[in-house]
């Protein structure tokens, strides 16, 4: 008899771990706590600014790399290295500027470029078409670009000897300036 007493307390205890089990099993697991070492959400992209080779083209004595360069600032909408083609106070840089900001795609095509000489200066006048890509629809605005720079006088600081946007005038045949 003892034998079978303690079998059915062991039983008994038996079917109670089974209830504990079983009680577990409907309770969720408890939730990790994030550890130290998560691996934190990407950063956003940082702003890009011109490089190197970018910052070369200021530099150019050829009319044609600097306007391109221009051109292209424009197109990235690189505001700030754009700036950096322009005379400070240059006539047309506001409109300019507008027409820019207004367009979500800006392209700044180039047509046909002279180049000329007087007292000691360089002149570069461009024909350019400024668009937005991301509406074909809407009309180019024709204008032209003067740049100018001084001829290679003996004692002219590297700022006077490179290429700066003097003027921008919007039109179909636009005076240079």
């Amino acid at each position: 008899m003892k034998a079978q007493a303690a079998a059915a307390a062991l039983a008994l205890l038996l079917a109670g771990c089974g209830d504990d089990a079983a009680e577990d099993s409907a309770t969720p697991p408890p939730t990790a706590e994030p550890s130290a070492t998560a691996t934190p959400p990407p950063a956003p992209p940082a702003p890009v600014g011109p490089v190197a080779e970018d910052m070369a083209v200021l530099e150019s004595r050829d009319c044609t790399a600097v306007v391109q360069g221009f051109a292209g600032a424009v197109q990235r909408k690189a505001t700030t290295f754009a700036d950096l083609f322009w005379m400070p106070d240059a006539a047309g840089k506001p409109a300019f500027d507008a027409a820019v900001q207004g367009m979500a795609s800006p392209v700044l095509t180039l047509g046909a470029m002279t180049q000329e000489g007087a007292a000691g200066s360089l002149f570069c006048t461009v024909e350019v078409s400024l668009a937005d890509a991301s509406a074909p629809a809407s009309d180019p605005v024709a204008g032209m670009l003067t740049l100018r720079r001084v001829n290679d006088v003996d004692g002219a600081s590297a700022q006077q000897l490179r290429w700066t946007i003097r003027s921008y005038a919007a039109g179909p045949n636009p005076a240079p300036s």
